[in-house]
């Protein structure tokens, strides 16, 4: 297999008690070749200090980006981006 590094998204919005899960199997995963990008959309649960722990732990690579809440239509420009931005689109 080659060395080719794999991006796992996840916009969340108050699912800090969904993230844990996640993360679990994440973390089970044999090609360690991934990194977890995290886009928190003002979240007023404690998706912060959960995914802060996973990050202390160091298993994996994970980018936690934080942002006012902006609803469901600023995520899809940012989905459109990512998935163009791999060579997929036109």
């Amino acid at each position: 297999m080659d060395n080719t590094l794999i991006s796992v998204f996840t916009p969340t919005y108050n699912r800090a008690s969904l993230l844990s899960r996640l993360y679990d199997t994440l973390i089970l995963q044999t090609y360690k070749n991934f990194e977890w990008i995290i886009v928190d959309d003002g979240s007023k649960d404690n998706t912060k200090e959960v995914v802060n722990s996973f990050v202390a732990e160091r298993k994996i690579d994970i980018h936690f980006v934080q942002q006012e809440n902006g609803g469901k239509h600023r995520q899809e420009p940012l989905l459109w981006f990512l998935w163009k931005e791999s060579g997929e689109a036109g």
